[in-house]
């Protein structure tokens, strides 16, 4: 359960997200939403394509050296996956199997966040993140907006 010294770390997160949706929306739906798929994924794909920025989660002087090693391991393998997922889809964006490989990467992708979410409150991570905090309260809030885009837009695509 989070605690009040959690605070600063979920208000963060929790801000960053509401924010990159107001944005998302203002500058982004409208156009993407018009696109096909495959076009309206693409910059999606390659904003993830950097999710291999969660090796910093394992990477000595980066973290406190109490950050729990499964934790970071996982967090940081689950980052990388996502990244070579969208690598990936954008490879496959004109063939056949790009619909299935989109569904691969944007359900692994947010799985992968949640569950990081999920082990890593109870842990309290936040306080041994070091230089990686920017990561979950930066960068992690427009990819979970990305996601939840990309969802909506297969699920259109599906019903069209």
């Amino acid at each position: 359960m989070p605690t009040p010294d959690m605070l600063p770390f979920i208000l963060s997160i929790a801000l960053n997200l509401t924010l990159s949706a107001l944005l998302f929306r203002e500058l982004f739906w409208a156009r993407l939403s018009a696109m096909d798929i495959a076009d309206a994924a693409r910059p999606i794909l390659w904003l993830h394509a950097f999710r291999f920025f969660g090796l910093t989660f394992i990477a000595n002087g980066a973290v406190h050296p109490d950050l729990p090693y499964d934790w970071a391991w996982s967090a940081a393998i689950g980052d990388v996956i996502t990244a070579v997922l969208a690598w990936i889809a954008l490879y496959l964006r004109r063939g056949p199997a790009f619909l299935v490989m989109l569904w691969i990467f944007n359900i692994w992708g947010l799985v992968d966040i949640l569950n990081a979410f999920a082990h890593g409150v109870p842990l309290k991570v936040q306080a041994l993140l070091g230089a990686a905090y920017f990561i979950p309260t930066v960068y992690v809030p427009p990819l979970i907006m990305t996601h939840i885009a990309l969802f909506i837009l297969l699920l259109r695509k599906r019903k069209a």
